[in-house]
């Protein structure tokens, strides 16, 4: 049975809808693609890949479809385990849209977005994973790619 499908969003063109309920835990599928390797010197640099999930310094995976429509959310219910497995950190329910927090992809200071995600959590302005709440990053856990957890944790501890 397929567990999601590509449909029009409700936050952002479009996005990942669950086709069946999918339990908190439950392994959804994995973010394939072609690695992307670039270092970001300026701010243009860190805006040109919106889409692109960070597994290493300077390293990125460009997700080809059904992933490349995973939407944002400051309230995800799906995060990443590893660099490309994606997982559900809460239950979600037949038709919901299944969301990351960008900011658990992302570890350059200077990549930002504007918020639409309509959540009752929304931040507004989303950053890479240094501007993650504390609550928010352990929420999240363990479905933040180890590579950004560290850097995260090199922050907090």
């Amino acid at each position: 049975m397929k567990k999601i499908e590509v449909r029009k969003s409700k936050i952002h063109g479009r996005g990942l809808i669950a086709a069946e309920g999918i339990k908190k835990h439950e392994f959804i599928g994995f973010i394939k693609g072609p690695t992307q390797y670039q270092e970001n010197k300026t701010l243009r640099d860190a805006l040109s890949h919106p889409d692109w999930v960070g597994f290493k310094k300077n390293y990125w995976t460009d997700p080809l479809p059904p992933f490349k429509y995973i939407n944002h959310s400051c309230d995800a219910n799906c995060g990443v385990a590893g660099t490309r497995k994606v997982f559900a950190v809460k239950d979600i329910k037949l038709g919901e849209e299944l969301t990351i927090d960008y900011s658990t992809t992302e570890i350059d200071e200077n990549w930002f977005l504007d918020c639409t995600c309509k959540s009752k959590q929304c931040r507004k302005k989303v950053q890479s994973i240094q501007s993650l709440p504390q609550k928010t990053f352990q929420n999240y856990l363990p479905y933040i790619p180890s590579f950004i957890r560290k850097k995260y944790l090199e922050i907090y501890l």
